[in-house]
């Protein structure tokens, strides 16, 4: 069975499914109330559509979602990175965070439109819990898969630079970052171990 006889297939379910709706709505097999017909569906997308206070709604609904996405992500991944480098932190704040995530999101709506009111960031708060948690664990599992090989070949390959000054245990940073981390470079790589370096490397190819 090839591609264009697999679409003329769906195509033709499609056409019974919506057909088939249609009939049993205007037939009275189907409860209007709660199974509208598809073209009453398909009406009243494109009278929303032509208005246009329609458009004002979405954006304030795709601000919300985004704001919501953004701040639950850079949360989730902050914490996940955290606790998935902290196994001491991540075993004593392990209850409290599982019990966080067995609150339904639902019961957390009214109680943030208590606290934040009818606005946009009693939506925002209630999108950031939608995301934090799904953010944050995949976060702390993929830190704590990371191969062990990888974490020793950065800790020999250049100088320790420490987490404050930017995550180093995923990408090197330059020497000098901040005065802390160019004193150790400085130390580290001293005229008397680039010699030690030069010899070794000159005794290697001999």
């Amino acid at each position: 069975m090839n591609v264009v006889t697999e679409r003329i297939i769906q195509l033709g379910m499609l056409v019974f499914i919506l057909g088939g709706w249609q009939l049993g709505v205007t037939a009275g097999f189907i409860d209007v109330f709660f199974f509208p017909a598809p073209l009453d569906i398909f009406n009243q997308i494109v009278s929303w559509i032509v208005d246009p206070g329609f458009y004002k709604h979405v954006s304030i609904t795709l601000t919300e979602t985004v704001l919501g996405y953004i701040i639950g992500t850079g949360l989730g991944v902050a914490a996940g990175v955290w606790l998935g480098l902290s196994r001491s932190a991540a075993r004593i704040l392990d209850p409290f965070i599982k019990g966080l995530n067995a609150i339904p999101r639902v019961v957390l709506a009214p109680i943030f439109v208590l606290w934040l009111g009818l606005g946009l960031w009693s939506k925002v708060a209630l999108a950031v819990t939608l995301v934090f948690f799904i953010t944050f664990f995949n976060a702390m599992q993929g830190v704590r898969e990371v191969n062990p090989v990888v974490w020793r070949t950065q800790g020999s390959s250049g100088p320790n630079v420490p987490i404050c000054c930017g995550m180093s245990i995923f990408r090197r940073r330059p020497a000098g970052f901040c005065p802390r981390c160019a004193r150790r470079s400085a130390s580290r790589w001293s005229a008397p171990s680039l010699v030690n370096i030069s010899a070794h490397r000159q005794g290697s190819v001999t």
